[in-house]
């Protein structure tokens, strides 16, 4: 499996079964150009725009991607999912996803938490206090292998000084948060059960 942060909370996990893209964002609203890119499943807590979904084609289907949006229980591609108001939660390679966006924690409660290897959050912009909701994130899921991230405004230095609540720091190795280009995971490796935080960069604009 590999995860690409593909900028604000749009991400690309590359699975056995498919591809599957979160939350594709809109140049009218970011100033930024989605890019061109491959996926058989689209989740989204919005309609998409026709200019992005020129951008999306899929390696399988003829028709193009899948795409859902909003509560219910989803299967496609081999793919289970399941829709949380704004919030998602899928299966790929045996491995339980969930893609969050940071401002709807109480999304959880329709979450199959004991059954998540891997969360995924998307910011739509930095704040005061994120990182302390990331921390409410990490104890809610505790033990459990996260990958929370930072949007395009975000410089490395900054991102490593001016943004981690201590707390937050107190619970990850410092030198873990180096932001990196993409996340690979063997299918069969086990994913210990320490708090593990991974920064994505999101790709060049």
């Amino acid at each position: 499996m590999e995860i690409k942060y593909l900028g604000w909370q749009s991400f690309k996990i590359r699975g056995k079964e498919a591809i599957v893209l979160t939350q594709p964002f809109e140049k009218n609203k970011t100033g930024i150009l989605f890019p061109k890119t491959k996926a058989e499943i689209i989740l989204s807590k919005n309609q998409l725009s026709q200019e992005v979904k020129t951008r999306i084609s899929s390696r399988k289907r003829k028709t193009g991607p899948v795409f859902f949006s909003g509560p219910g229980e989803y299967e496609a591609e081999r793919v289970e999912i399941i829709g949380s108001g704004q919030s998602f939660w899928f299966r790929l390679e045996n491995r339980g996803i969930c893609w969050l966006n940071e401002k709807n924690i109480a999304d959880l409660k329709s979450i199959p938490a004991s059954q998540t290897d891997i969360l995924l959050i998307g910011l739509e912009k930095t704040r005061s206090g994120w990182s302390n909701n990331v921390k409410q994130l990490i104890d809610y899921f505790s033990p459990f292998f996260i990958i929370p991230f930072p949007n395009f405004s975000l410089s490395e230095k900054e991102l490593l000084v001016g943004h981690w609540s201590k707390d937050f720091l107190d619970l990850v190795d410092e030198e873990s948060l180096k932001p990196a280009d993409s996340l690979k995971i063997p299918e069969n490796e086990i994913l210990e059960e320490e708090k593990e935080v991974v920064i994505l960069k999101p790709l060049a604009k």
